[in-house]
């Protein structure tokens, strides 16, 4: 599964995907690397709530954590990122939770709830992504660990993201652990602190819980995010939206509107492999048509209804281009709305 930039699970505070500037870097570094080239560097993730009083809540009739409601449930919550404070309690019903009015006012929604084997012990934990505000521009998000405790869904402890203006949670998903017993938890949050309006670039870090605490695992994976059909002042333009991959870097993830036809232009060269891939769930029923195309004319299409992507290994060294266009008549107060993924290694 592609990650989705739209960033449809915080929508009430919705992203606005920016291109990747020139000064993100130079025109000589922005082709993508080869496998054995990538490197990533990041910060670490800020420091998270405190964990130190668990929920004893037991959810009615429930006896694992996969029969806990999380949506209707009372959190422990006695402190939130940065210095921040809350309720010590907060009782959730069909997902959200607030009180008073701001400034002094806090609001706490479950954004998600993902269920795995955290810690190889056969047995699953419960990954609650949460978003809370307390009255004041600060928004906060989340990664509660719970896991069963006999007779109630105990919190073990959290990823401690933080601030939204630092990052914050993109996504959060699941995965096998690949050498390791058990499952990872895969945390996507932008990769600078840029604020949470105007990414260029995010990253993924893998998580195992090992005796109470999230340890991450391996190196964090990161891409650039461009946005295609403006330009660098974010306004709308016909010209080809250059894709430059940060340094080391094989990924870029683009974004756009194509109710008029935008396009996306890179270098590449002769023998590498080329992946694209649209999220279905971004395009939805909009009528979209892609195109890929090279120095030597057309490589391949995709378009809505049919397979979402496109591999090729590339027969030249050149300029490539992806049209985005409506593959038919469209309603251009509704638009033809498209994320993507392009590998090229």
């Amino acid at each position: 599964m592609i990650p989705l930039r739209r960033i449809g699970t915080i929508a009430a505070f919705g992203l606005v995907v920016v291109a990747c500037l020139p000064a993100c870097t130079s025109a000589d570094d922005s082709s993508p690397a080869t496998t054995t080239e990538r490197a990533a560097t990041t910060d670490s993730p800020k420091s998270g709530p405190s964990t130190t009083d668990p929920a004893t809540v037991s959810p009615s009739g429930g006896s694992a954590i996969a029969e806990v409601d999380f949506r209707n449930f009372t959190f422990d919550f006695p402190e939130a990122a940065d210095g921040a404070s809350g309720p010590a309690a907060v009782t959730v019903v069909d997902g959200e939770y607030s009180a008073g009015t701001p400034p002094e006012s806090f609001y706490f929604e479950v954004l998600d709830v993902d269920l795995a084997d955290l810690d190889g012990d056969d047995v699953q934990e419960a990954a609650v992504t949460v978003h809370y505000s307390t009255g004041g521009t600060g928004q906060f998000t989340d990664v509660l660990v719970y896991r069963w405790a006999g007779s109630a869904a105990e919190l073990v402890t959290s990823a401690g993201v933080g601030d939204r203006g630092d990052g914050g949670v993109d996504d959060v998903s699941v995965a096998p652990a690949g050498g390791v017993v058990g499952e990872v938890l895969v945390i996507r949050r932008n990769a600078d602190a840029e604020g949470a309006c105007c990414p260029t670039a995010t990253e993924e870090r893998t998580f195992q819980l090992r005796d109470a605490e999230l340890v991450e695992i391996g190196d964090p994976e990161k891409w650039g995010i461009v946005r295609v059909g403006v330009d660098e002042d974010g306004a709308p333009s016909t010209d080809p939206t250059e894709v430059r991959f940060l340094p080391g870097t094989n990924r870029a993830d683009l974004t756009g509107d194509a109710t008029e036809p935008v396009s996306a232009t890179f270098e590449a060269s002769a023998g590498q492999h080329l992946a694209f891939e649209l999220d279905v769930d971004a395009a939805g029923d909009a009528p979209l048509l892609v195109v890929l195309s090279g120095p030597s004319g057309e490589i391949g299409r995709s378009a809505s209804g049919h397979p979402p992507t496109i591999e090729a290994t590339l027969p030249d060294s050149g300029r490539y281009r992806l049209e985005f266009s409506p593959d038919d008549e469209v309603d251009p107060n509704i638009g033809v709305f498209f994320d993507a993924q392009l590998r090229v290694e």
